[in-house]
């Protein structure tokens, strides 16, 4: 993973209205989320900058929601066969 954004400074992005969207991508049986800066992707981090990844997709969506990004899409192609089954 390249540059990272951490929750305080994505909040920052989204209410300037600078981000474009945001992926969600499977990884196994977790989720991460990369979002559009420009024409750059940076993947959200936690606040100690490590990456930030979710066991669902409802987590996902409700940090996303509470950050206030509308728009995002799902690339589960590496979703684990386990979370598949659910």
């Amino acid at each position: 993973m390249g540059d990272m954004v951490k929750p305080e400074t994505l909040r920052a992005l989204v209410e300037a209205g600078s981000v474009r969207d945001a992926l969600v991508t499977a990884d196994g049986r977790k989720w991460h989320v990369e979002i559009s800066v420009g024409m750059a992707r940076r993947a959200v981090a936690t606040r100690r900058g490590q990456l930030r990844q979710w066991s669902s997709l409802d987590a996902v969506a409700r940090y996303l929601r509470g950050m206030g990004v509308a728009r995002w899409m799902v690339d589960a192609a590496d979703m684990s066969e386990q979370e598949a089954m659910l």
